[in-house]
């Protein structure tokens, strides 16, 4: 299998994964809603940050600075819970989390090209987040069109919670692309 269909198959399934964790949390289990905020917020943050590390997937520091940050998501949400339900806090909480994904993943490679990751991840993230964000949004436009319950059925549910992983992973995968492209061009 060539390198990028493992590194395809890398981002799909931490999107795919991120959304059925998802799916389970919603549909499945019994937990209040402070729990699933808790848990959603730790699985997002953690595969987001794999996902923006992913050169350095293999490595073990990774995944511990992945399960780290996404304590950290957890704890910050668990303390947000007391504030009160506003869209301004929450597109705060949100903003913060990103923010510590963000800093996170650029962070751990080290101070070399902190500036240029900065900016470079910072950018690809705002495109992946706007990816999936469309694509919510264009399938909830659909769902109204057409009248469905997308929390009814098996397949719209698996639909609603994994387009937007999927979106997102799929645009980081893009990113990679870009960068193998560009370090090939170099080369010559």
């Amino acid at each position: 299998m060539s390198p990028n269909m493992r590194s395809l198959r890398f981002y799909l399934g931490m999107g795919l994964l991120q959304g059925l964790l998802l799916m389970w949390l919603v549909l499945y289990s019994d937990w209040p809603g402070s729990a699933m905020a808790v848990v959603g917020a730790a699985v997002l943050t953690g595969g987001g940050f794999v996902q923006l590390l992913a050169g350095r997937r293999r490595q073990w520091r990774t995944w511990r600075a992945a399960l780290l940050l996404a304590f950290a998501a957890a704890v910050v949400v668990q303390a947000c819970s007391e504030l009160p339900f506003t869209r301004a806090v929450i597109y705060s909480v949100v903003a913060l989390l990103l923010l510590m994904t963000l800093l996170g993943a650029t962070w751990l490679p080290g101070r070399d090209g902190f500036e240029r990751r900065l900016l470079g991840d910072g950018s690809w993230m705002l495109v992946a987040l706007s990816a999936s964000w469309l694509v919510q949004a264009l399938f909830d436009f659909w769902v109204h069109k057409h009248h469905l319950d997308p929390f009814k059925s098996g397949f719209l549910s698996l639909r609603y919670f994994t387009g937007p992983p999927l979106a997102f992973s799929f645009v980081l995968y893009l990113r990679d692309l870009c960068r193998v492209r560009d370090l090939q061009a170099q080369a010559l």
